[in-house]
């Protein structure tokens, strides 16, 4: 709280972080050094993305929600569940031959689609609000949604770890310092 006394007046006021000690003795209120503790700071969004889970987060100093997308993608398996990846056959010096899942190009090439299905889903509610957007992920995955986003401007550092199992006050705890 600050606290301004006047002879027969006395005005408190609550701040939404502790703040250290201090006394100023004036003619008139020092306003000016609250001004930092009474802003909410830039407004900015959070993409959650994972290829099992997807999340966009509205955040700013103090508070962090999510919000609702429609038509927002859920997994990639949900919507890329048509991809059919037949094994690849590799041959040995031995004549033995081994099945490949269809390598990790194939995934990432994957993830790039999906990527770029979530980025059409934002585009209209981007739109309206064109808050610079941190990406939050994987190492690749995340590095591979932020090239694909346009849908909003992209802070250029990812935010790497795992989100899917975090709630969104842990994802704003990563988040804000990035921000700040």
């Amino acid at each position: 709280e600050a606290w301004f006394l006047a002879p027969g007046q006395m005005v408190t006021v609550g701040l939404p972080e502790p703040v250290g000690p201090a006394v100023v003795i004036g003619d008139t209120a020092d306003t000016l050094g609250l001004l930092p503790f009474l802003d909410d700071g830039p407004e900015y969004a959070v993409l959650a993305f994972s290829t099992h889970r997807v999340r966009l987060l509205r955040a700013n100093r103090y508070s962090i929600t999510e919000v609702d997308v429609p038509d927002l993608p859920v997994s990639i398996e949900d919507e890329l569940w048509y991809v059919h990846r037949e094994p690849t056959f590799a041959r040995h010096g031995s004549g033995v031959m081994h099945a490949a899942g269809g390598g990790n190009q194939r995934h990432k090439d994957d993830v790039r689609r999906f990527a770029q299905l979530v980025d059409h889903a934002l585009a209209p509610v981007m739109a309206q609000d064109r808050a610079p957007v941190v990406v939050m992920g994987v190492e690749y995955e995340a590095a591979i949604m932020s090239s694909a986003l346009t849908a909003a401007p992209v802070v250029p550092v990812v935010v790497h770890g795992n989100p899917d199992d975090l709630d969104a006050r842990a994802i704003h705890e990563s988040t804000w310092p990035l921000v700040r």
